[in-house]
């Protein structure tokens, strides 16, 4: 019946790019079927992100700093070239490592690269996004490494990736929502994907727990008006510690003086 018709390797991912909102509502089904069968408690829920390595190479992902550093190497090679062509005219050399003609063949490529360069600038000025990928566009340069295997334990390196968001629910450990995101931390998506799940499991109170990358002050109290308790560690970054001094941490606040008090 199907006349030895076979897949290529585009099939599965053009169908997914062709059919995202039959897929996302499909998913949506599926997590009301577990609400129907009492999977969900709706009282807690875990939220973790992943970073998936997106299929762009890091030299093909530019931000705003990298692409002015680019031009401006661009600008530069073009006036050495430009500088050894006019030696080449003006001095007869019995050995010369570049002709004119050759030289201005350079120069040509290197304003074409430099005018590439500049459109790309003045693209990711207009999308308002903090970088641009070319091979894929919603992927975002992260240092963190993949759930991919992508680096490997120990390496650092940034890579292209999409960053995964995930809740599951603690009753039965099933995954209650989800979203693929660009982000490049996590530190901003807490209460986005907190009150999405709460309305999805339709609960009026809902507690959640995340790990420190999701601490943020305007996300906290985000969460807290909209009906949500965040259970989250907050990261000591301070070094004062380390210099011998006294943290935030040492300070207790007196409510009816409304002061801090020093440990000393």
């Amino acid at each position: 019946m199907s006349k030895r018709l076979t897949p290529d390797f585009k099939t599965i991912s053009d169908f997914r790019r062709n059919n995202r909102e039959p897929i996302r509502q499909i998913c949506r089904q599926f997590t009301l079927f577990c609400k129907k069968l009492e999977l969900f408690s709706g009282d807690l829920v875990a939220i973790d992100g992943s970073k998936f390595k997106a299929v762009n190479s890091r030299s093909k992902c530019f931000n705003k700093k990298e692409l002015k550093q680019a031009i401006q190497k661009l600008d530069d090679d073009i006036e050495r070239y430009m500088d050894e062509m006019d030696e080449a005219d003006d001095e007869e050399r019995e050995e010369k490592k570049l002709s004119a003609e050759e030289l201005q063949g350079k120069i040509d490529e290197m304003k074409r690269l430099r005018d590439e360069a500049k459109e790309l600038e003045k693209k990711l000025d207009e999308s308002g996004q903090s970088q641009i990928s070319l091979t894929d566009p919603d992927g975002r340069m992260t240092s963190s490494r993949c759930s991919c295997g992508m680096p490997v334990s120990g390496d650092r390196r940034t890579y292209v990736c999409y960053n995964v968001q995930v809740c599951v629910d603690e009753r039965h450990k099933v995954i209650s929502d989800h979203e693929v995101t660009n982000a490049i931390t996590d530190r901003d998506l807490l209460s986005y994907m907190a009150k999405r799940v709460k309305e999805l499991l339709g609960v009026e109170d809902l507690e959640v727990v995340a790990d420190m990358g999701y601490y943020h002050g305007k996300e906290v109290k985000a969460c807290v008006e909209a009906g949500i308790t965040p259970l989250i560690p907050k990261p000591r970054t301070s070094a004062s510690r380390r210099c011998g001094l006294f943290s935030k941490g040492d300070f207790t606040y007196d409510l009816e003086r409304d002061c801090y008090r020093c440990p000393a």
